[in-house]
């Protein structure tokens, strides 16, 4: 990974040069915006870290450029604290994400490396996940017309069925389909994480918030940049997280723990769940309000079992992929084989 360090102190390029090495990851210098102009025209980088103020022009005047000459390279915003109205302006004009000094290295490392990840599911994966949702049932083709409306859009979403329907599948549909589809999609299961843990996944947490917290961290909110940010199994969050969920929802803003100031939330919320979460509200066990927070546009995924006649079209798919896997022929199903 090559990574271009735009900014004109000296002692922060050279920092991060070398912290950056250590992680494996190559990085140049500019320390003017002219300078980085001209090594962006000769020169090749997978990221490039600007700083919003520099001696000849802005950070901004610099992104600016990178946008009407096609250059795609992911750019992350460094500001100072009085900056940051700055820098979720440049988030607007095409950056991925930024950083407010003076920051832990290892956020940038977090951030730089989900940026390349991002990249290589879109250079090498193209639109397979896409090729993972299939059916010709009339239940289907109505989900396919309602992922085409909402895609498009920024509402926040909430996925519902059984367990096994593809409710993941289908959020990743609607963030590849959206605008914003080279955005990170983050996901994170609800269920999966100890509820004493959660709040710093979601949200991180600053350096010696409590202990075995040894140095600052992103949370999710954060990580998911403009992209999206799945919540799955959200009928499994605890009513103490609900409130801070809902604020969030509300503001558009969160606070690590431990933390002073308020950090922008620019990604797009969708949620999933397998459990009735209009009984839950009836028996105090989920917020109403947050239930239409999250229940801006609804989904609800069918059981194969309402969908029989797929059933050969998805067998016949998914030994397709086994046989790519395994590099041998395909098998063709028969009329007979599901008798």
């Amino acid at each position: 990974m090559a990574v271009l360090i735009v900014d004109d102190e000296q002692n922060i390029r050279r920092s991060l040069k070398k912290y950056l090495s250590l992680e494996g990851i190559d990085a140049e210098c500019a320390e003017t915006g002219g300078h980085a102009l001209e090594r962006l025209k000769k020169e090749r980088f997978d990221a490039v870290l600007l700083d919003l103020k520099l001696p000849d022009m802005s950070g901004q005047d610099v992104l600016e450029w990178m946008g009407r000459q096609g250059i795609a390279a992911p750019v992350i915003m460094i500001s100072a604290h009085g900056q940051i109205a700055d820098a979720v302006s440049a988030l607007k004009s095409g950056a991925k994400d930024y950083l407010v000094k003076p920051f832990d290295p290892s956020d940038l490392t977090l951030k730089l490396r989900g940026l390349l990840e991002t990249g290589k599911r879109e250079k090498e994966a193209g639109d397979e996940r896409k090729s993972d949702l299939i059916g010709g049932a009339p239940l289907m083709r109505h989900l396919f017309q309602q992922i085409d409306k909402v895609a498009s859009t920024d509402a926040t979403v909430l996925i519902t069925g059984e367990s096994g329907t593809g409710k993941e599948v289908v959020a990743r549909e609607i963030h590849d389909r959206s605008r914003n589809r080279s955005e990170p999609f983050t996901a994170v299961n609800i269920g999966g994480i100890h509820e004493g843990l959660m709040e710093s996944e979601l949200f991180g947490h600053e350096k010696g918030a409590f202990t075995g917290a040894v140095s600052r961290k992103a949370g999710l909110f954060e990580l998911a940049g403009q992209g999206c940010l799945f919540l799955d199994e959200i009928g499994e969050m605890h009513l103490s997280l609900q409130v801070k969920l809902l604020r969030v929802l509300q503001e558009r803003k969160i606070r690590r723990l431990g933390g002073m100031s308020d950090l922008p939330v620019g990604a797009r919320i969708v949620s999933a769940t397998n459990r009735d979460l209009e009984a839950m509200v009836r028996e105090g066990r989920f917020r109403e309000d947050l239930y239409y927070r999250i229940n801006v546009f609804r989904i609800s995924l069918p059981p194969l079992r309402e969908r029989q006649e797929d059933i050969p079209v998805l067998g016949d798919h998914l030994l397709r992929k086994l046989a790519l896997r395994t590099g041998r022929s395909a098998p063709v199903l028969t009329a007979t084989a599901g008798a």
